[in-house]
């Protein structure tokens, strides 16, 4: 089976980045090990005529921009490319004019998207729905929203995947502990999209404790000046402070991992969820409807209600005074990714349903 694949960032760069040991293949959608499930996928270059893109500002200008429109350039090359069982996207705004020449027959080959969040109603026109063969969820929330909203979906089309880090990126698992030589606890913070970071400063404030925070410049927080446990590592706008690799290794330090978010449509969260599961690390984090992992079930956290400093402080200070427990939810965290949530089995899941249906 022969799969063309196309996302909204460089999937080429970031492929030669995981080859070299730099990222983790988990962000690579299962490109990296579809051919161990009998997939030979292409991975379609990034940009080759940009000025294509820019195609969506006028529909933003023309009040047409509700198609949420993005990656002409890439959509009008796999089109011509060459023949392929399957076109993926990893991205779900980067599909809608091969799913609209699917939808009128134009295209013969059948399209899959990975639906990420959740997808406002009246947003996007029928044809999204009816061109795509798949939808890949990565929520069940997202999932019975869209059968919820979009009525006329058939439920069979619409499947969820649970998604799963790249474990041998992150090296052998050690305990927390293992690896530290602070001499207080580290919990570490690092995310730059609907991130609250001020209720995790806020929280911490005076507790026997580091708090060390990587975003970008633009989601920092406000407080000025931090607490003294408090340490911030910015990038610019938008933009990463760390590589992954470096994050791995102050991953590797951390006594616990917090995801602190503001309330949001999105499925905020889960890159840095899937980063503690790998180095085996207790979660604290604010409540998302879209998360499906339950971190108080499963015995590998704590959830924490938005913007709420003391309900975070008093998380905060459970862990501390209770290592042997932080410890526990720790193991139970690689365990799971161990058995559910890591790469190969996304990719083993991902590649069942591409065989699944009928070759172009």
């Amino acid at each position: 089976m022969k799969v063309l694949f196309l996302n909204n960032y460089d999937m080429l760069s970031s492929y030669g980045a995981w080859q070299k040991g730099e990222y983790p293949a988990h962000h690579l959608w299962g490109a990296a090990h579809l051919k161990d499930f009998g997939v030979d996928t292409e991975i379609l270059p990034f940009e080759k005529f940009p000025g294509a893109n820019s195609y969506w500002r006028l529909q933003r200008l023309l009040k047409l921009d509700q198609l949420g429109m993005r990656g002409l350039d890439q959509q009008l090359r796999a089109l011509v490319q060459g023949h392929y069982d399957l076109i993926y996207s990893a991205c779900q705004n980067h599909s809608f004019l091969l799913a609209r020449l699917r939808a009128w027959g134009i295209l013969r080959t059948p399209v899959i998207a990975v639906i990420h969040h959740p997808i406002v109603p009246g947003s996007v026109e029928k044809v999204f729905f009816t061109g795509h063969d798949r939808l890949i969820c990565l929520s069940e929330s997202v999932r019975q929203g869209l059968l919820t909203d979009y009525a006329f979906l058939d439920p069979g089309k619409v499947i969820k995947l649970d998604w799963g880090v790249d474990e041998a990126f992150y090296g052998d698992y050690r305990e927390a502990g293992a690896d530290i030589t602070d001499t207080v606890p580290v919990i570490v913070s690092a995310g730059k999209s609907n991130r609250d970071h001020d209720v995790l400063v806020n929280a911490a404030n005076g507790l026997n404790c580091q708090v060390r925070i990587y975003c970008s410049e633009d989601s920092r927080p406000k407080a000025n000046p931090l607490p003294s446990n408090v340490v911030l590592t910015t990038g610019a706008k938008r933009a990463n402070p760390a590589t992954y690799r470096e994050l791995v290794e102050v991953y590797k330090q951390a006594f616990a991992v917090a995801i602190p978010i503001n309330k949001t449509n999105a499925l905020a969260g889960l890159t840095s969820l899937m980063d503690a599961l790998a180095v085996g690390r207790p979660v604290i984090m604010t409540r998302n409807p879209y998360i499906d992992i339950d971190i108080e079930a499963l015995g590998i956290g704590i959830w924490c209600d938005i913007a709420d400093a003391a309900g975070w402080r008093a998380a905060l200070s459970r862990l501390l005074n209770n290592p042997a427990e932080a410890a526990q939810m720790g193991r139970k965290a690689r365990q799971l990714a161990d058995e559910k949530y890591n790469i190969v089995q996304f990719t083993s899941d991902l590649a069942a349903v591409f065989t699944s249906l009928p070759r172009a």
